[in-house]
């Protein structure tokens, strides 16, 4: 009877503390970059080549921007709100995926703690309200992580290729972080009992070619037109 308590108590709050006021303040620091460079991208009609003024600005990898873009797409809005929204969603992907594991791994108490000492945690409520790429990255590493625990014991391509697919989307949000993390998080499991022998199947190797193919897409297509 509890759980059920526990787990509503705990995500109307996160609603509240991700959501509330998203979009009162004013644009700071570099938000007004992932502002301009979307709506250029929808005034030329060229999403893989981001600019500023006009000018290329490769700085920050394709996804982010996809994501405020697609928001703006269907509200037809591109304000603040817009702009934080893939933030405040990732990050409640990420206490999603915290809580999970802290039951998969531990036990239902070790699930809502570990929640809510993430809900609470300055860092993730200060960059979920910030338009950004460190929600998504942290989101993806979660997110590849918790699909390890879950297909753990099933083992097979489809297993392998969601992984690696978590993993190099994430990169598309700030780098190779959203790729090495779940790696060196999954590793010592992967020593367990010998499972790094998955990782010489066909199979893994299959899905780990679409899955460099998926993250190398992007940067050929922009390079070449």
């Amino acid at each position: 009877r509890k759980g059920w308590l526990e787990g509503l108590l705990l995500f109307a709050a996160a609603f509240l503390l991700l959501f509330w006021g998203l979009g009162e303040r004013s644009l700071w620091a570099s938000e007004g970059r992932w502002a301009e460079i979307t709506r250029e991208m929808f005034i030329r009609g060229d999403f893989f080549h981001p600019t500023i003024g006009g000018e290329p600005y490769f700085d920050k990898p394709l996804l982010t921007y996809w994501l405020i873009a697609a928001f703006s797409a269907v509200t037809g809005r591109l304000d603040e709100f817009i702009l934080r929204l893939p933030s405040a969603l990732a990050a409640l992907v990420t206490l999603v995926c915290t809580v999970y594991l802290g039951r998969r791994l531990w036990s239902r108490q070790a699930g809502w703690l570990a929640g809510g000492l993430l809900m609470t945690s300055y860092g993730l409520l200060m960059y979920s309200h910030v338009a950004s790429a460190e929600t998504e990255n942290l989101a993806a590493v979660m997110l590849a992580v918790t699909w390890y625990w879950t297909r753990r014991d099933r083992p097979g391509f489809v297993t392998f290729l969601v992984f690696y697919l978590i993993m190099f989307a994430g990169s598309h949000t700030k780098g190779l972080t959203a790729f090495v993390v779940p790696v060196l998080a999954i590793l010592p499991d992967l020593l367990r009992q010998r499972r790094w022998r998955w990782l010489l199947w066909p199979s893994h190797w299959l899905a780990l070619g679409i899955g460099v193919a998926v993250y190398f897409g992007p940067f050929v297509y922009a390079a070449l037109s």
